[in-house]
């Protein structure tokens, strides 16, 4: 197996994505993909992968990726870069039907919290979008505590929601996930706002002065 094949394996794992599912995505070929294993693919298709992954082509073909390798800064931080370009198209949660599997879900306790330990989770808000097989999800909880004050701490997470198998994947924290669910928020919420009043002064000074 080439390098470069493993690497490709390796990613679409850290996405729930099967090599199958990929081709689909990027428009390639049936098994295609596959041929990876034994031979060496034109430039063009590898840049294409590694664009789709957000990485370089050097990185793929001749990275160490091995199992241990987290691709969940790396995701984060892509997921926020297409967010600012208005790449991805996000929808809150509430309008969905996979709210209820959301609010069920138990969170780990937060290694992040010092003593009393929380004492409970609790689902605050969430938006996603869809892909191929699994939902991802920025999502907002509060971990409530006995003696804090205030006795609520907000945490920002993203999640993957396998589509078949309904299992989530939390991305281990780091300081993207507030940014990038107050970046979503703002594009929902905010910015609709702020139109609609530039929109009411454009036909204030036009209309009326």
């Amino acid at each position: 197996m080439t390098k470069l094949f493993s690497n490709l394996k390796i990613l679409c794992e850290k996405r729930k994505l099967s090599i199958a599912a990929l081709e689909k995505e990027l428009g390639f070929s049936t098994a295609s993909l596959a041929k990876w294993k034994d031979s060496s693919p034109r430039i063009d298709k590898v840049q294409k992968v590694a664009e789709y992954f957000d990485i370089s082509i050097d990185y793929l073909v001749n990275g160490s990726l091995s199992e241990q390798y987290s691709l969940d800064e790396s995701f984060a931080n892509s997921l926020l870069q297409k967010t600012l370009s208005k790449k991805l198209l996000w929808s809150n949660i509430k309008d969905s039907n996979i709210e209820y599997i959301i609010t069920q879900y138990q969170f780990g306790q937060d290694d992040k919290f010092d003593n009393p330990a929380p004492s409970r989770y609790e689902f605050q808000q969430a938006f996603y979008f869809k892909s191929e097989n699994y939902y991802v999800i920025s999502l907002l909880y509060a971990g409530y505590t006995k003696d804090d004050n205030p006795p609520y701490k907000n945490h920002y997470r993203i999640c993957l929601l396998n589509d078949t198998t309904k299992e989530i994947t939390i991305n281990s924290p780091s300081n993207i996930e507030q940014k990038l669910y107050e970046t979503i928020y703002s594009i929902l919420y905010e910015e609709p706002k702020k139109q609609a009043s530039n929109q009411f002064m454009t036909d204030f000074i036009t209309q009326i002065l």
